[in-house]
């Protein structure tokens, strides 16, 4: 967690706190939620966060009910890695202040309604210029200008496949339209979101490269021409067709 930014501290200072019993009073780092935490806390927190050497690094934090988190970034101008770190949520008694705590490494968080705001070494709110870019707003469960990355298609799981091929599809709010990749050719085409989950998709159009695996990509637009409505479980998407059968899954990527 030393990569996202200088937030991070030495448990050197920390040390004391967590060699206590946790029964002891003194200690304030709760191992589980008090009851003053903030309602439907759990979840995923986007931003860019200000780097001193790259264009900003785009976080992404998911803090999960386990208490456990999940941190993944990625230097904007720097490549397409994506590091990611996982580790124990620790509560503050006031159920807003967190320390997330992965080995020798930890940062402190601040929690609000559909926010977090990541505090300095010394668990303070970060002040001066760019302290705004500190707060990372709560992912909205909605399944638009989102990655999806295809993992099953009609209930048999994809092959891994190079992160420049996989097929995924992102729905843009602008136009109703959808753009993505289906293994090889490029897919675009529109979509209509209608009550009750109902999404259909239509005047879809491939490039029209020669592929090893056409088959496939035929099969992925038949699997969304004959999509009636979607669900969304946790960071998966499944479409599925009028009798609640799955045609197509696919897995949220947050940093794309």
């Amino acid at each position: 967690m030393k990569k996202l930014l200088l937030l991070s501290l030495s448990l050197i200072v920390l040390n004391p706190i967590f060699a206590q019993k946790k029964k002891d009073k003194k200690n304030p780092w709760l191992s589980t939620a008090p009851a003053t935490a903030v309602k439907d806390w759990d979840g995923a927190y986007l931003g860019v966060v200000p780097c001193p050497n790259c264009e900003g690094i785009q976080t992404m934090i998911k803090l999960n009910k386990d208490n456990t988190y999940t941190i993944q970034t990625k230097y904007l101008g720097k490549g397409t890695d994506i590091l990611e770190d996982k580790g124990k949520i620790y509560w503050n008694s006031d159920g807003f202040n967190l320390l997330l705590l992965n080995g020798s490494d930890s940062s402190f968080i601040k929690l609000s309604l559909n926010q977090i705001t990541l505090l300095d070494a010394e668990g303070k709110v970060v002040s001066g210029e760019y302290a705004s870019f500190y707060n990372l707003k709560k992912d909205k469960l909605v399944i638009t200008e989102k990655y999806w990355k295809l993992i099953e298609l009609n209930g048999k799981p994809l092959p891994n496949v190079s992160r420049e091929k996989e097929p995924f599809i992102v729905l843009k709010d602008k136009g109703k339209n959808f753009g993505g990749n289906a293994g090889c050719n490029t897919l675009i085409g529109k979509y209509e979101l209608a009550d009750r989950n109902k999404i259909s998709f239509s005047d879809l159009v491939t490039t029209m490269m020669a592929c090893p695996d056409p088959d496939t990509e035929l099969a992925i637009r038949d699997a969304l021409e004959s999509t009636d409505h979607y669900v969304i479980d946790g960071d998966f998407l499944r479409l599925e067709d009028a009798r609640n059968r799955v045609n197509a899954k696919f897995l949220r990527i947050y940093l794309k």
